[in-house]
């Protein structure tokens, strides 16, 4: 599947969190807030340029969507935001 091995971490109150760490009123937070056309333009151009498989961890601090995109060995290859 594509994009199956990127993994979002969500950065509220400068604290991070994984999807499934989220409390429901921080998922309607998020929701009502991102921007996700931009998110997934992101997304695609990580596998387009990276391939289908590529490992990463994609960081997206709220309220601002400061976004980071890090490999797996940790190095930050993209700095913006959404």
């Amino acid at each position: 599947m594509r994009g199956i091995n990127i993994t979002n971490i969500y950065i509220i109150d400068h604290k991070e969190y994984t999807y499934n760490q989220l409390t429901q009123s921080q998922i309607i937070y998020i929701n009502s807030i991102k921007n996700l056309d931009k998110y997934n333009q992101l997304r695609n151009k990580i596998l387009d340029s990276k391939g289908d498989e590529f490992k990463c961890v994609i960081k997206i601090e709220f309220p601002t969507q400061k976004t980071r995109v890090f490999d797996n060995l940790g190095l930050e290859l993209f700095n913006f935001e959404l």
